[in-house]
C-alpha cells in the first residue's frame, strides 16, 4: 500500500534537488552581468582587502585597521592560471567581486594602486640592475659571473671595496634570490656557490658591510614614493610618503650566522 504513495511523492513531491552551497560559489553563479561591482558605501567605511597578490599590504594591513579606520573586506577566488608544468596558481578578488577602498589588486582598488604599469622594473631584481648597477650589490644570472667577480676580488684586480678582497673565499655571503619576489620570500644564504641556478633566480653578493639597527640588526627602510615626470617642463618630481617602514632582522647580525632570521629584514 506504501509503494503508490512513496512513488508519487517521488514523482511530484522532490521537484528539485536541495544542495547547500557557499556564498562564494552563490555570488560566483548569479553575479552575471558584472566582472566588478563598484559599490559606494554607506556606513561611511574604508574599506581594504588583502588578496595575496604579493608586495607591502599585508605589512601596512595591521596599522591601516588599527590607526586610519579601515575595515578588513573578505576575499574568494576569482581565476585559476594553468601552468602547462603543473603548479597551477590561483588568484583571489574582494568577497562578490567588489570594488574597495583599498586593494592589492589594481582591478578591485578605487582609488590607490599597489601595483603600477611598468612596476616590474623596480620589483624584479635582474630588471632593476640593468637601469641602476650601481646602487646595486653586484648581481648575477650565472654561476660563472658570479665566480669570475669572486676571483677577481681575491686578485685584486677589481674596483670593489679594500674590505672585501681581505676575506678569504669562504667568507664571501652569497644570497641567491628569485627575481620576482620581494618581502624576504624564495632566498637563500650561501657561503659557496651553488652548483645550479633556477631560471627565476640571481645571484647577489652580500655587501661588506651592512647597515645595522642599534649597531646590531640587519635592516631596511621602506616607503612609499610617487615619481612622475611633469609635461609642463619636462622636469622629474618625486613625492615621498612621511610614514616609513622599518624592517629588521629577528637576531643579531654576523658573517658566520646564515639562519634567516639573522640575514633576512622583512
Amino acid at each position: 500500500q506504501q509503494q503508490p504513495r512513496t512513488q508519487a511523492w517521488l514523482d511530484h513531491g522532490l521537484l528539485f534537488n536541495e544542495q547547500v552551497v557557499s556564498l562564494v560559489d552563490f555570488l560566483a553563479e548569479t553575479d552575471t552581468l558584472h566582472e566588478q561591482i563598484d559599490c559606494l558605501w554607506e556606513d561611511g567605511a574604508k574599506y581594504v582587502c588583502d588578496t595575496g597578490r604579493g608586495g607591502h599590504l599585508c605589512l601596512f594591513l595591521p596599522y591601516l585597521i588599527r590607526d586610519y579606520g579601515y575595515v578588513e573586506w573578505m576575499t574568494q577566488p576569482w581565476y585559476e592560471e594553468n601552468s602547462l608544468t603543473g603548479g597551477n596558481k590561483q588568484y583571489r578578488c574582494p568577497l562578490g567581486r567588489r570594488i574597495v577602498d583599498l586593494c592589492d589588486e589594481p582591478k578591485f582598488s578605487r582609488s590607490l594602486r599597489f601595483f603600477l604599469a611598468g612596476r616590474q622594473h623596480l620589483d624584479e631584481k635582474d630588471l632593476l640592475y640593468e637601469l641602476v648597477p650601481e646602487f646595486m650589490p653586484p648581481t648575477f644570472d650565472s654561476i660563472g659571473s658570479a665566480k669570475a667577480y669572486a676571483e677577481a676580488i681575491m686578485t685584486g684586480d677589481d674596483e670593489g671595496e679594500p674590505s672585501q678582497r681581505d676575506e678569504p673565499s669562504n667568507k664571501f655571503l652569497w644570497f641567491v634570490k628569485a627575481v620576482n619576489q620581494n618581502g624576504g620570500r624564495a632566498v637563500r644564504v650561501t657561503t659557496s656557490l651553488p652548483t645550479s641556478l633556477a631560471s627565476d633566480e640571481q645571484l647577489q653578493l652580500h655587501v661588506p658591510r651592512p647597515l645595522l639597527y642599534d649597531g646590531r640588526f640587519k635592516c631596511h627602510v621602506k616607503t612609499y614614493q610617487h615619481i612622475f615626470r611633469s609635461a609642463s617642463d619636462s622636469n622629474w618630481h618625486v613625492h615621498m610618503h612621511d610614514l616609513f617602514y622599518l624592517s629588521t632582522a629577528s637576531r643579531p647580525w654576523s658573517a658566520d650566522d646564515l639562519s634567516d632570521e639573522a640575514q633576512i629584514t622583512t
